[in-house]
């Protein structure tokens, strides 16, 4: 880290270029210099760069210089967000608000801003969460200057990376940074969350052993922790594991200790665990049991989790389209385009219609609506969506002797494959 950084971020809020910025004060190519980090520049120049920039003098001349008082507060802030008191958290920010404005030493202004950074992710402000890191704390700290940070700071770089890059679906490099976390971490509540992210990453890899590995020592955490909550999510994870490697029986023998852990007592995994024991009942063709769960998951979220209704209604139109309940999957169709949130919600919605289409023997429709939705999951790059569909139209072509066409669907469902 160096003074340089803070500079170029400075100019560009101000909006100047580097040769108005040094006009009269330095040379062009000695202040390019200066913000690459190559040259530590006078004490003298950086009054007058203070000066242009209209910030406080100390804000550039003190970069080095660390403030005890300040130490405390960040060590509050960081307290606070720990222990997700998050009103607390904007109070505390908005109070103490001309303390965090010009923070002069650089190692406290990026652990500032990675706390920020942390905040934002919390409340879940994800578009904010990544500009943040794109813009306030990547271009502090690389691989070079990272051994230079306190074990803390590094620490703290490291788990909003892997956030950073989670969030982002990009899975394989985010994994390195929560391995990282762990290494110097002491805190079994916070190894406990690594363990899980890391085996969800791992999850969104299909490599199943190792996430496996990772859930199964995050529930043991959560469990000594006696966070019974956080153990059945774990367990969740399991069963979706199991599951996905076809263990149909380990499956529901984790969907039952998660909903055991937490007495049936109604909440947002609570329904998850009834949601994915529904998806194991429907694998095994077991359609009345899932029908009877999948409702009552659907009743349940209606006080418990409305944000989450669209899910289930697909699960149930899912189950219908199996059993060819035509007349009831018509009506769940109308409540789930009630309940659709986004784009990608109406178009897996059109999916079902298209199936719908199917069933009813309009196979053009049919041809039309699903069509529509692999040229939508293509250009989206949902690859999971894209690949299940994909080869239900390959088959399909392949049926009625479109070869040509079975073959592009084909094509298409590999790289899907490849890059989910």
């Amino acid at each position: 880290m160096h003074i340089g950084t803070r500079l170029k971020e400075l100019r560009n809020l101000k909006g100047m270029t580097q040769a108005t910025l040094s006009h009269g004060i330095t040379s062009a190519p000695h202040y390019s210099n200066i913000e690459g980090g190559h040259f530590a520049p006078s004490e003298d120049i950086l009054l007058l760069l203070a000066k242009r920039l209209s910030v406080p003098s100390a804000y550039l001349t003190n970069g080095h210089v660390k403030d005890k008082k300040f130490a405390i507060l960040l060590k509050k802030y960081e307290s606070i967000l720990n222990e997700d008191r998050l009103e607390e958290a904007l109070s505390f920010r908005e109070a103490h608000e001309k303390s965090f404005t010009y923070i002069q030493s650089l190692h406290q202004e990026l652990h500032f801003k990675l706390l920020r950074c942390f905040n934002l992710f919390k409340t879940r402000e994800l578009k904010a969460f990544g500009q943040c890191y794109t813009e306030k704390i990547a271009p502090y700290v690389d691989q070079d200057t990272l051994h230079n940070l306190s074990p803390h700071i590094q620490e703290l770089y490291n788990y909003i990376s892997g956030l950073y890059y989670y969030m982002k679906a990009e899975y394989q490099p985010c994994i390195p940074f929560f391995i990282n976390v762990l290494k110097s971490n002491e805190n079994p509540l916070i190894e406990a969350r690594l363990n899980f992210n890391i085996a969800l990453a791992n999850f969104r890899l299909h490599h199943y052993a190792s996430a496996l590995e990772f859930v199964k020592e995050s529930k043991r955490l959560y469990l000594d922790l006696h966070d019974w909550y956080k153990t059945a999510d774990c367990y969740n994870l399991m069963a979706v594991l199991y599951k996905s490697i076809n263990n149909l029986e380990l499956a529901e023998f984790y969907i039952h200790k998660g909903l055991h852990i937490l007495n049936n007592e109604p909440g947002e995994i609570y329904l998850k665990l009834l949601h994915n024991l529904t998806l194991i009942y429907t694998v095994r063709k077991q359609y009345d049991e899932a029908l009877e769960l999948i409702q009552k998951c659907l009743l349940l979220k209606q006080s418990h989790n409305p944000g989450a209704l669209f899910i289930s209604y697909r699960a149930k139109l899912t189950i219908l389209l199996k059993i060819g309940d035509t007349e009831t999957i018509l009506n769940v169709i109308e409540s789930a385009r009630d309940v659709c949130k986004s784009t990608l919600d109406k178009i897996h919605l059109q999916v079902i219609e298209g199936q719908l289409c199917l069933l009813q023997s309009r196979d053009s429709d049919y041809v039309k609506l699903i069509q529509e939705c692999v040229d939508y999951y293509f250009e989206n790059k949902k690859w999971k969506s894209l690949k299940d569909i994909s080869v239900e139209l390959a088959e399909y072509y392949a049926q009625k002797k479109q070869y040509k066409k079975a073959y592009e669907l084909t094509k298409l469902c590999l790289l899907a494959t490849k890059n989910s």
